[in-house]
């Protein structure tokens, strides 16, 4: 399974897909960016990350930033998004940071992950079966040293956590596909809608729980690319 987890982010997602994702994403970046650029820099805040295709980015960011601005204002959160081939490493998926009160950080995740959940797809991927799996699942950012915490002795944990909220998937990223001094490590989670909202709350919750684990703002990955 983890094979087709990691093929569900490659498949169908060209370079000249891409160029074009980033033309008529490039006009609502500069808005959006202004929008969003009163960061709060209170320690105690909330913080999230979590990574969507970049091909599904355009489309999230939404007209001159109108849906995740949307989203930000609804939620009270800070949103920024990594740049154009900012990607994760391991993934062509493009990093999206929450920042602010536990619950209303929550809430922004969900109303991303609906909006993901709900939306059409780009003209190029419609007939992919991989990215309409895809919409079903969450990629969560956690620190690489909290790992331990949903795997387990074996992946012991990793199963009860998969079998506990029903899920189709429920992954960690392969330490392969990490570069040795990156400190991040993506989760991946799908299944119907309610349970993958309910596992998703279970990792954000334990997240909370080790504060001198949390991640940071970082945004920029080119350098940590493998390939």
């Amino acid at each position: 399974s983890a094979m087709s987890e990691s093929a569900m982010s490659e498949s169908a997602m060209s370079e000249s897909a891409m160029s074009e994702s980033a033309m008529s994403e490039s006009a609502n970046q500069e808005v959006y960016q202004k929008v969003t650029v009163n960061q709060n820099t209170d320690e105690q805040v909330s913080r999230v990350k979590i990574s969507i295709p970049y091909l599904f980015v355009p489309a999230v960011i939404g007209k001159k930033g109108e849906n995740i601005n949307k989203i930000a204002r609804e939620s009270e959160t800070n949103i920024q998004i990594s740049k154009f081939r900012e990607n994760f490493p391991g993934f062509k998926e493009r990093v999206i940071l929450i920042e602010g009160e536990s619950e209303n950080v929550v809430e922004a995740v969900h109303k991303i992950v609906d909006f993901v959940r709900n939306m059409e797809l780009p003209e190029q991927l419609k007939l992919d079966d991989e990215a309409k799996k895809r919409q079903r699942g969450v990629r969560l950012i956690i620190p690489k040293t909290l790992s331990g915490t949903f795997i387990g002795t074996g992946g012991e944990i990793q199963q009860q956590l998969r079998e506990q909220f029903s899920l189709d998937y429920f992954n960690l990223q392969g330490q392969q596909t990490l570069p040795d001094d990156f400190d991040e490590r993506s989760m991946y989670m799908s299944g119907e809608e309610e349970n993958v909202r309910k596992a998703v709350n279970y990792v954000i919750e334990k997240l909370e729980t080790e504060p001198e684990e949390r991640l940071d703002r970082n945004l920029s990955y080119k350098k940590f690319h493998l390939f």
